[in-house]
C-alpha cells in the first residue's frame, strides 16, 4: 500500500464512484480502478461493492477509511513539517473556542511571540468539539477549549484556566442593585441558552445538576450561537442568561447588565489545552505552554482526561 493508493481510495469512498473520483483527481477511470485493485491486492481484502449506481464500502473498506483519513492527515502534516525544517521556518497552528481565543489567549500569545519572533503562529476559532477533532486529525498542533468534553485515548489534555460562571440580567427594574440569584428565580425567569455543543452549556448543566437543579427545569426562551446575541437579548429585558464572567465584564462596568451569582453556590468553567500524545515533548509546544501558563492560568493536570500530563 502506498499514499497515492490511499488517497485515491478515500476520494472514491467520498464520491461514491470511480468516474466521479476520476474527475476529482484528474485521472482516467481505468487509472483509478487500477489504484483500487492494487490496494485491494496488497491488503488482501475487498474494499468496495460494485453496483449500477457506483460503489459502496464493505466493512473492510469502512475500517480502512477511518484509519486512512488519519494517515493522510498525518502524512500532510509530515510534509509541511519537513518543508518548514528545510526552509528554516518555525510554525505552530492552534485552534481555540470563542472564549479562549478571544479573551484568554491574546496576552499569552503576545508574550510568546515577543520572546520567539521567528515562530509563526496561526489561530483558528471553532466550537469545543471541533477543536478536539482538529487536534485529533493532525490539523492543528494544540487546541484550547472550555467545558467537560472527553478527548479520547490518543490525546492528552490539562486544565490551564478556570472562570466563574455568572448570570446576567438587564440593569433595570427589579434587577438594579441585585447581586444574587435564587434557585426559585432561576426556574421562574425566561432564560437564554448557548447552542448544543457549547462548552458553557455543558458546564452549566453539570454544575446545576450538582446542586440538585435539573437543567430541563430552565424556562428556555431561545438558544443562540455565540455570546453577543445572548447579551443583546438580556439587555433588551427579555430574560436572563449564564455566561463566563469575562464575557460580560465590559457591559457590567458600563451599567447595561447586572452580574448575579447563584445564592450560596459557585459555578465554574474549566479551560483545557489539548494535543496529541506523541506531541507532548515537542520543545516549541512546551515553550508556548509555558508562556500561556505564565499569564496567570492554572495549568494543572486534568483527572478527567488522560493520566499522561500535557508537557
Amino acid at each position: 500500500m502506498n499514499i497515492n493508493q490511499l488517497e485515491v481510495f478515500c476520494v472514491v469512498a467520498k464520491t461514491g464512484g470511480l468516474s466521479q473520483a476520476a474527475r476529482v483527481l484528474h485521472l482516467s477511470q481505468p487509472a483509478v480502478s487500477g489504484y483500487i485493485q492494487a490496494l485491494e491486492k496488497s491488503l488482501g481484502v475487498v474494499l468496495f461493492t460494485r453496483h449500477s449506481r457506483g460503489v459502496s464500502l464493505t466493512a473492510e473498506g469502512r475500517a480502512l477509511l477511518e484509519h486512512g483519513q488519519k494517515m493522510l492527515a498525518l502524512y500532510e502534516s509530515l510534509q509541511k513539517t519537513l518543508a518548514q525544517v528545510q526552509k528554516g521556518e518555525l510554525r505552530l497552528s492552534l485552534a481555540a473556542s470563542y472564549v479562549v481565543g478571544n479573551y484568554l489567549l491574546p496576552c499569552g500569545l503576545w508574550s510568546f511571540k515577543n520572546k520567539n519572533p521567528k515562530v509563526e503562529v496561526s489561530l483558528d476559532i471553532a466550537s469545543p468539539p471541533d477543536v478536539i477533532k482538529k487536534v485529533f486529525d493532525h490539523r492543528v498542533d494544540l487546541g484550547f477549549y472550555e467545558g467537560p468534553f472527553p478527548v479520547g485515548e490518543e490525546l492528552a489534555a490539562r486544565i490551564f484556566g478556570t472562570e466563574e460562571i455568572i448570570f446576567i440580567a438587564p440593569a433595570a427594574g427589579k434587577w438594579l442593585g441585585k447581586r444574587e440569584l435564587t434557585m426559585a428565580e432561576l426556574a421562574r425567569e425566561p432564560f437564554f441558552l448557548r447552542e448544543t455543543g457549547s462548552g458553557l452549556r455543558e458546564a452549566l448543566a453539570e454544575g446545576l445538576s450538582k446542586y440538585g437543579f435539573a437543567p430541563k427545569d430552565l424556562k428556555v426562551e431561545a438558544e443562540f450561537f455565540g455570546y453577543d446575541p445572548v447579551k443583546a437579548a438580556v439587555q433588551s429585558g427579555l430574560g436572563i442568561a449564564a455566561v463566563p464572567a469575562v464575557i460580560a465584564q465590559r457591559e457590567i462596568k458600563q451599567g447595561t447588565l447586572v452580574g448575579l451569582r447563584l445564592a450560596g453556590k459557585t459555578l465554574e468553567l474549566n479551560f483545557f489545552m489539548v494535543c496529541r500524545l506523541e506531541r507532548q515533548e515537542n520543545d516549541l509546544l512546551k515553550k508556548l505552554a509555558k508562556a500561556l501558563c505564565s499569564e496567570g492560568n492554572t495549568c494543572q493536570d486534568s483527572g478527567a482526561t488522560n493520566e499522561q500530563g500535557l508537557f
